[in-house]
């Protein structure tokens, strides 16, 4: 189930001098039935709503230049219900989280959730 989406846009500057100047991307959340956690999309323009029901495969969004950002990329991210991170289940390579979601850049490698 979607339990939120919000549309807020490329930066009004472009990156890098967005930096720190709290431009949000656009974002999808999803609850998910089987475990109650959510998953949050970033940088992703919707395509769906919030109360929608959505399956596995269904498109839920596209990438767009939403936020502070050098260029296409998504964030994904895990919480359960206290809104703490969750690992995911898949084996994963990439370093822990060192930056801050905002900087902007296509590497950037911070999972954290900057929805309200």
């Amino acid at each position: 189930m979607v339990t939120a989406t919000g549309v807020n846009g490329p930066a009004s500057v472009g990156y890098p001098a967005c930096v720190g100047g709290g431009y949000r991307g656009n974002y999808v959340k999803i609850k998910s039935t089987s475990d109650n956690f959510f998953t949050i999309y970033y940088h992703v323009q919707p395509s769906v709503s919030a109360n929608q029901s959505v399956t596995a495969g269904q498109q839920i969004g596209t990438l767009d230049n939403s936020g502070c950002q050098s260029g296409a990329h998504l964030h994904m991210g895990r919480k359960d219900t206290t809104n703490a991170p969750v690992p995911f289940t898949i084996p994963c390579t990439n370093p822990l989280p060192t930056t801050k979601f905002e900087d902007g850049l296509v590497s950037d490698d911070d999972a954290s959730d900057p929805t309200p």
